[in-house]
């Protein structure tokens, strides 16, 4: 029912027997200088197709509105819409509107054209209308015809484009002043050479523009038809984003008490901005502005509801590789998951053919089953699992697991569903698990040997240091702390002649570690810690750091273990992730540096005393990456994707708003195998310890406690 119809209104389909007919005419006779000449038999001819609707006052069986329209070229061609003086302001075109939209929802929109000297703007935007174009009018004064849009946002050739050009991309939506100054070409100044950056050809590849409809009422704002055409001009090198009408009214009343409570032209089209941005299908992840007011005022609560970041053309410029990264981590996109994992059985077979078969690439069907069902024969030797996000649902990840070598873990099968968020990072996930996985049990090489990885993939084997070679991606997984001239002899001794590609780059590693004083090199003995990753070398400059952390917070960084003994578990929406940020006073902090490592103290809390896990102990180990001291606002907006408190821990933490605090980001966690309880640790390194606050251990410290910790 129409939200309008009720007890005060009904809207009917007038045929052409209507008592209301007359009234119609009379209706549409009064209001002749707006709606023009209108013959009576073409009221008739239009009753006759069903495409006269009237809204009767039902207190005075009386119509007092009407619309009346035609269908044609796969959208419909709105002719009248008429609302009596009195009834006017009451939402009763816009619940016409609705009607036409209820009959005709197969077709792609409405089209209605009205003169422009008629300052009717402000209703066919409130309409959700957009003004796409003009043309003369036939009056002898010289009118002109503003053409106005109403998109039903029915999948279509557009839609299906912008689909594909955001595959491999940021997408993002340039508010109607940043869009200005990128049509003013020819004019580059300081206030707009920000914006203009945004089309240089390095970006080209790394994010995909887009502009909401409502650009086309500023556009229409414009009092200078000649700059109106020129910028209509221009627009058709833009994408243009909307959103159904009814997404866009109840996103404008959930974000109406952001703006003034009187409203200027400006601050209704930013509304309609955000609003279609929020609901758009091309879930852009940036808002781009220069707004001053829309960056300081709006950005957090936008965030925080809609995961929609409100950014200056600068700070995405800048940041352009953490942005990247950083959409694909967004908390709605993960939040209600429930991911399980299990086991395929020969019945699954031909599902994940259907699911996960590249024919991109050009695979075989056969070839696929036959790998599928060697490795089901034989599942002594073999793991074969798939990932699903609930029960009953298509698998999102599948994979195999050949344990046949003693040397690698091998994973001759590894399919995501391609172009989808949750699946690449179930993907992504996993990948770091069977790293730590062939590292336990002792293997000295991660295998993956699939030929037909999706292509997002091989890229994020690329980034934690996997390595193509002849028998595929392969990934050094070495096992305990030793010093540099330990771990070359060890690498050497793993080099094989199956594979020369592997051979040399073994060798290239081992070579690096033999090099004079490498050690006190940090960027070039982490990186290779990265690459031979959990593997650590015992004598490089690397500072350590043991860090105490309540388990609260330990259960959703990086403990698994504890997560499982708290009704509620991990936070599903932190538990995906490489990277993370862990926050504390400024004070007292060790210092903490990064590049560095450190061991996790995860410390005995009232919540816990009865849970069945190790408590004042040291669990885990992890990379520092980055250390930023700044304030609660400015790390929160930075780091929030990534973090577990939320911004008044943040000021609760620094103990206040204007108080600087520490961001400790990290990543490449490894838990331990044996948890090292306080005192274990002591009597390993001979002295005690006071862990109240981070700090610093030396290098033997390091080595002992990690060992204890992981050889076992």
């Amino acid at each position: 029912m129409n939200a309008l119809e009720g007890n005060e209104f009904s809207f009917q389909e007038i045929n052409i027997n209507s008592g209301y007919i007359e009234e119609i005419i009379k209706l549409a006779d009064k209001n002749s200088s707006t709606l023009g000449f209108f013959p009576r038999k073409a009221f008739y001819e239009h009753a006759k197709k069903g495409h006269l609707i009237a809204c009767i006052d039902k207190s005075k069986d009386k119509c007092v509105a009407y619309t009346l329209y035609m269908t044609g070229k796969g959208r419909v061609k709105l002719t009248h819409l008429c609302v009596d003086d009195e009834y006017r302001g009451r939402d009763v075109a816009k619940a016409l509107i609705a009607e036409i939209k209820s009959k005709t929802d197969h077709l792609q929109g409405i089209l209605a054209s009205c003169r422009r000297d008629y300052n009717l703007s402000n209703l066919w935007e409130s309409l959700g209308f957009s003004a796409t174009h003009e043309r003369p009018g036939k009056s002898k004064s010289g009118s002109t015809l503003t053409e106005w849009w109403l998109d039903y946002c029915n999948p279509n050739l557009i839609t299906l484009s912008h689909h594909k050009l955001i595959e491999d991309k940021i997408a993002i939506i340039i508010d109607a002043n940043v869009f200005f100054d990128l049509a003013d070409e020819e004019n580059r100044d300081e206030y707009s050479r920000d914006a203009q950056a945004l089309l240089d050809d390095w970006l080209e590849s790394e994010i995909e523009i887009f502009v909401t409809s409502e650009i086309n009422n500023e556009i229409d704002r414009n009092n200078d038809p000649k700059r109106r055409d020129e910028l209509r001009n221009r627009l058709r090198k833009f994408n243009i984003t909307n959103c159904p009408t009814e997404d866009l009214d109840k996103c404008r009343k959930e974000i109406r008490h952001l703006f003034p409570e009187k409203l200027s032209s400006s601050d209704s089209s930013d509304i309609r901005q955000i609003a279609i941005s929020i609901c758009s299908d091309v879930k852009a992840s940036f808002f781009v502005t220069k707004d001053t007011r829309l960056l300081e005022e709006l950005e957090e609560e936008i965030f925080d509801k809609y995961q929609l970041k409100i950014i200056s053309p600068l700070e995405l410029i800048v940041n352009i590789d953490e942005l990247r990264r950083e959409i694909k981590y967004q908390p709605a996109r993960l939040a209600g998951t429930s991911i399980k994992k299990q086991s395929i059985r020969g019945e699954d077979i031909e599902t994940l053919i259907d699911c996960f078969l590249n024919y991109s690439k050009g695979e075989n069907k056969a070839h696929f089953r036959t790998i599928l069902r060697q490795h089901l024969s034989d599942p002594t030797k073999n793991e074969c699992c798939w990932i699903e996000k609930e029960a009953g649902q298509e698998p999102m990840v599948a994979y195999l697991i050949d344990r046949e070598s003693p040397e690698e873990l091998r994973v001759p099968i590894l399919r995501s569903k391609r172009n989808d968020l949750l699946s690449s990072m179930c993907a992504q996930h996993l990948i770091l698990n069977l790293i730590n996985l062939s590292a336990f049990e002792n293997r000295i090489f991660t295998v993956i040997s699939d030929s037909y990885l999706e292509e997002e993939i091989e890229v994020f084997l690329r980034e934690i240091h996997f390595y193509r070679t002849q028998i595929g991606w392969v990934k050094v997984n070495l096992k305990g702390c030793y010093t540099a001239s330990e771990m070359a002899e060890i690498l050497m001794s793993s080099t094989t002649e199956e594979d020369g590609i592997l051979k040399d780059y073994l060798t290239t590693l081992s070579n690096n570690l033999k090099i004079p004083n490498i050690q006190s090199n940090l960027d070039v003995i982490a990186g290779i810690e990265q690459a031979i990753f959990p593997g650590k070398i015992a004598d490089s400059l690397i500072p350590n750091f043991m860090i105490p952390i309540k388990p609260w917070w330990a259960k959703d960084l990086f403990d698994g273990e504890i997560a499982e003994q708290v009704l509620w578990g991990a936070n599903s929406m932190l538990a995906l992730r490489r990277e993370l940020v862990y926050y504390r006073s400024r004070m007292a902090s060790g210092g903490l540096k990064a590049p560095g490592r450190i061991l996790w103290y995860v410390s005995q809390d009232k919540g816990f005393e009865r849970a069945n896990i190790t408590l004042s102990a040291i669990r885990a180990c992890s990379y520092i990456d980055e250390i930023i001291i700044d304030t609660p606002k400015s790390l929160y907006k930075k780091f929030k994707r990534l973090g577990i408190y939320k911004f008044d821990d943040l000021v609760a933490v620094s103990k206040g708003q204007d108080k600087e605090l520490m961001a400790i980001r990290f990543s490449n966690t490894e838990f331990f195998k044996k948890p090292i309880k306080l005192k274990e640790a002591e009597n390993l390194i001979g002295k005690n310890i006071h862990i109240q606050a981070p700090i610093k251990i030396d290098a033997r410290s390091f080595e002992l406690i990690y060992n204890a910790g992981v050889l076992c």
